[in-house]
């Protein structure tokens, strides 16, 4: 399974998307469930990736961005647990990774990150995926402050980002230890 994993959940079953372990990203994904204590390999992604936005859509998972084993990506990511099966949907307008994610009000919200740029600064940008539409919405409010590997909680219909840092290397730049929040 290995690390940089986020995860759904889908009718009491929790799934690990991607990850990474020994310098490769991977397209594992894992079904866990807690009434049983029994794990299940399900298919895999389609690119294998980790630090990618995850989030339940009606019924289906969304993975969308991340970083693969050749960059940042915007690739996006659709899984049905009643099929096992994976399909492509519109990538990302801003690929990112490590950004802050929640899927509410059927949306796909997708604030921070990382970006492909080569100098490690983290994003402002918010941009929001309907499944519904297969589309991006990108005209939403930046974030206040450019940051990436935030931590991510949605509350009544609120995005609640949480510290991360103005710098993709964890040893260098500004750590924040403030909230910043987005209201649709």
């Amino acid at each position: 399974m290995g690390g940089n994993i986020y995860a759904a959940v889908e009718k009491d079953i929790i799934y690990v998307i991607g990850g990474y372990s020994n310098g490769e990203s991977l397209g594992a994904v894992w079904a866990y469930n807690p009434a049983t204590d029994s794990w299940v390999q399900e298919a895999s992604l389609i690119e294998a990736k980790r630090l990618s936005a995850v989030a339940l859509l009606e019924s289906t998972i969304v993975a969308a961005g991340g970083l693969s084993n050749e960059g940042v990506t915007s690739d996006n990511e659709g899984y049905s647990a009643k099929t096992n099966k994976w399909k492509e949907l519109a990538p990302m307008t801003t690929a990112s990774q490590g950004p802050c994610f929640g899927g509410f009000t059927g949306l796909l919200y997708v604030a921070g990150g990382l970006g492909t740029g080569g100098n490690g600064d983290p994003l402002s940008t918010l941009q929001a995926y309907s499944l519904k539409t297969n589309a991006w919405t990108t005209d939403l409010a930046s974030m206040p402050d450019a940051a990436t590997n935030l931590g991510s909680a949605e509350v009544k219909g609120r995005l609640y980002c949480f510290g991360g840092s103005n710098n993709g290397n964890p040893f260098q730049g500004n750590i924040f230890n403030y909230v910043q929040i987005y209201q649709p």
